[in-house]
């Protein structure tokens, strides 16, 4: 009869192991994260993108139990910091917090071989940013008519300064020059900061970026305030006319920004991830910070979301920067 009680022994204390073993693994996943979250960002300090980031950080921090950092990598298009959360692990630790820029990486960069829904895994659509076109005081032109007459009998005599190729910025000035069928020349920089203290001291002409980079100078008079990029006049300066309602219907460009995981993350983290950025957005005080700079909240959160988004989006300007000047 001994014979037959330790086997059957043996067999419930490895049992008990096992499920030992499975109750521990899922209370380790269920305690994502352990450590802290490195969000890389695609621009540099003291961009729209870096703000939108920086403000969820604060608020994950809080609701995630770890500390949320903030690493600004920007320069090519974004690829450096994009290659770098392609190559790390996906394990929820290093993510990518990225601008419209993400979406026109093949078409502008295709030496650098990165398919974005190829290669990435979405998470979230964080924010939506409208745009501003202003110039400097000593451009020509005190409003959209009269500055769209100077460009078409100035071709690219003026330079548009953007945070870098591919940026919402630069989008929407191109499809401007498209549906006004004017010319300027693109002059990126490395972070929006140089590109408005160059605009500032008259060294470009024009520039299309936040309400609330641009505003204050508007508003002192240091620049002259043209249009706004979205069908909808800004909340910040509703004087300020729409590129739609002055003759380019259809018009509709803005920034927006989004957070990406290497690929192959686990749903679960996903998921976490998600419902940390959704409760950013329930707490009053970051909308209210939001509409204080002007930005928008998504319409929607989650990865099915962000791709279907992200794939219209990679159409739209493709096509658009096909058909620009190399």
């Amino acid at each position: 009869m001994r014979h037959l009680i330790k086997p059957a022994l043996h067999r419930l204390v490895a049992f008990a192991a096992l499920a030992l073993s499975v109750a521990a693994g899922g209370s380790a996943q269920a305690e994502y994260p352990e450590k802290p979250v490195l969000l890389i960002v695609g621009s540099g300090a003291g961009g729209v993108n870096d703000i939108i980031a920086r403000i969820y950080a604060e608020h994950m921090t809080k609701t995630m139990g770890q500390q949320v950092l903030v690493e600004n990598r920007p320069g090519a298009g974004t690829t450096i910091a994009v290659s770098a959360v392609m190559k790390a692990a996906p394990d929820g630790y290093t993510m990518l917090v990225n601008g419209s820029s993400h979406g026109v990486i093949s078409a502008l960069y295709p030496q650098s071989g990165i398919d974005v829904v190829r290669d990435l895994d979405s998470v979230s659509m964080m924010a939506v940013v409208p745009l501003i076109l202003a110039i400097h005081k000593s451009v020509p032109g005190d409003d959209y008519k009269s500055f769209v007459s100077y460009l078409k009998a100035n071709p690219d005599k003026l330079s548009f300064g953007t945070n870098g190729a591919g940026s919402g910025a630069h989008l929407a000035g191109e499809l401007f020059k498209r549906m006004a069928d004017v010319s300027f020349v693109h002059v990126p920089y490395r972070t929006t900061p140089q590109a408005l203290n160059d605009m500032l001291s008259g060294q470009i002409g024009l520039m299309i970026d936040t309400h609330t980079l641009l505003g204050p100078h508007i508003k002192a008079g240091t620049l002259k305030g043209i249009a706004a990029t979205t069908v909808k006049r800004s909340s910040i300066l509703p004087d300020l006319p729409t590129f739609d309602e002055m003759g380019l219907r259809g018009y509709d460009a803005s920034s927006w920004t989004s957070m990406y995981a290497p690929k192959g993350t686990p749903k679960a983290i996903v998921d976490r991830l998600n419902r940390a950025i959704e409760a950013a957005l329930a707490d009053k005080a970051v909308i209210d910070r939001f509409e204080q700079l002007g930005i928008i909240g998504p319409t929607a959160t989650g990865p099915e979301h962000l791709t279907a988004y992200l794939k219209q989006d990679i159409k739209k300007w493709s096509e658009i920067l096909a058909s620009v000047k190399k």
